[in-house]
Formats: C-alpha cells, sequence, structure tokens
C-alpha cells in the first residue's frame, strides 16, 4: 500500500515543480543573491559610461530595456509584497508595488527620490518620470483593447498605473509581461502574460508611460 502511494506521490510532485515559476524554487534564491545584485549594479554603471560614449540613443534605449530585464528582475522574483514594504534588498524582507517600481529604477542608476516618487499616486509617478508625449491614460478599457494598444505603441519598457497598483509592462520578442510587487496571490514579485493578468483586467483606469522612449529619462540614466 505505501509503495503504491509512493509510486503516485513521486510523479505529482515532480509535475508541481514543473509548474511552478522558476522563482518559487529555491535554487532561484541561490542563484541570484544580494551580494550577486550588487556585482550586478557595478557592472550596470560600467555599461552606461561606455554608452555615453557611443551618443546613440536607440541603442540606449533598446540597453535599458535589457539591463532592466535580465540584470535586475531576476533578482526581484519571489521577494515578498507587502503594503508597507520598503525593502532595498532583493529576496529580503518585503517590497510595495510603488517601491518596487522606484527601487527597480534606481538600481538601474536613474537619479530619482525612491521614497517620494514611491508614495505618489501611480498616475503622478508615472508623470514624474516621463514626458507627456510618451504617456498614454485609458479608462474602462478591455484587456484585449489594453494590450492592442501596448503593441501598437512599440516594444519596450512603461511603467503602468492601475486604479491602486503599480508595475513594468515589457513588450519584447517573447511577448507583452506584467513584473509586479502582487498584493495577490502568490503576494510576491512576479511576471505574468498581460492578458492573463486578473489585477490588469479589475482595473477600470490604466495609464503607461514609455521608458526607453524618454530622451532625458536616458540622459538620466547614464549621467
Amino acid at each position: 500500500m505505501k509503495k503504491r502511494l509512493l509510486l503516485f506521490l513521486i510523479p505529482v510532485f515532480v509535475l508541481l515543480l514543473l509548474c511552478l515559476p522558476p522563482w518559487q524554487l529555491a535554487g532561484h534564491y541561490w542563484q541570484f543573491t544580494p551580494k550577486k545584485y550588487q556585482s550586478e549594479l557595478r557592472q550596470i554603471q560600467g555599461q552606461c559610461k561606455q554608452l555615453a560614449k557611443r551618443k546613440d540613443f536607440n541603442h540606449t534605449g533598446n540597453q535599458f530595456v535589457k539591463v532592466i530585464k535580465k540584470q535586475i528582475f531576476p533578482y526581484w522574483y519571489g521577494t515578498f509584497w507587502s503594503f508597507n514594504g520598503i525593502t532595498q534588498n532583493p529576496g529580503r524582507g518585503s517590497i510595495a508595488c510603488g517601491y518596487f517600481v522606484t527601487t527597480v529604477l534606481r538600481d538601474a542608476g536613474i537619479d530619482l527620490n525612491r521614497s517620494k516618487l514611491a508614495q505618489l499616486p501611480s498616475e503622478q509617478m508615472i508623470k514624474k518620470l516621463v514626458a507627456s508625449e510618451h504617456i498614454q491614460a485609458f479608462s474602462n478599457i478591455e484587456i484585449h483593447d489594453f494590450v492592442q494598444q501596448i503593441k501598437r505603441s512599440g516594444k519596450g519598457l512603461y511603467v503602468v498605473g492601475l486604479d491602486t497598483h503599480t508595475g513594468f509592462i515589457l513588450y519584447d520578442e517573447s511577448g507583452i509581461r506584467f513584473i509586479h510587487a502582487s498584493g495577490g496571490f502568490p503576494c510576491c514579485v512576479i511576471n505574468e502574460k498581460a492578458e492573463d493578468s486578473r489585477t490588469l483586467r479589475k482595473s477600470a483606469f490604466h495609464i503607461i508611460g514609455k521608458l526607453n522612449a524618454d530622451k532625458n529619462l536616458m540622459r538620466n540614466w547614464l549621467n
């Protein structure tokens, strides 16, 4: 009887592991440690110096998106969310949605007031970060139509503001993803398909600011 039970439970356990996103597995925290994160941030500083010499805006914008996607986001996945969370160390403590946005941008190298911006309503935060010509707002828009608007706006990294939430929209060759410190299950920083996001669906208001399209913001990043 015990043998049969084990034969049943082992494949179920393996299947569950395969279904889990990588940041919910223990190995994720061994690979993306706070010490490695600080090393990553130092590398980004060096990359910015090299980019500043090129003076190529389009290349700079593309590299900005790549840096955040590959060198910053992975460290934050799985970091616990809490309404008052203000951690500055990924994988340690907890972080609120606004603080997640401002901490990621600050750590990437953008000069900003992390706390002051994080405490603003998301619409105001976006307007402080991005020039008006790179901002779009929508009321009572269906999720499919919202995703289509992102596609029309082009690939890149956006800050998105909702009724009571904020995060990033990443549009690249992998599709359109919503990266945010989620107050709903699993209550941590997650990367999910935008069109499947319950958080995006239930919000009546959406505002997006395209970060890599803003020349002044990119100059801020390089300097």
